[in-house]
């Protein structure tokens, strides 16, 4: 697990070259997969929906 290398005693240099500080690989492509994952559907009556806000904005040359 990535996330453990900071608790784990690495020297800087090690912690440098491991992952914990630039991510996965994934997030240094050009572009991320266009993969889409089909999720069910949420009960109106679940406890543990919550009301949200999303923002967005979109920008172009």
């Amino acid at each position: 697990n990535p996330a453990d290398s900071a608790s784990r005693g690495l020297s800087a240099v090690q912690l440098k070259e491991s992952n914990w500080l630039k991510g996965p690989n994934f997030l240094w492509q050009p572009s991320l997969p266009r993969e889409r994952q089909m999720v069910g559907e949420v009960e109106a009556t679940d406890p543990e929906l919550r009301k949200t806000h999303v923002h967005t904005v979109r920008t172009e040359e």
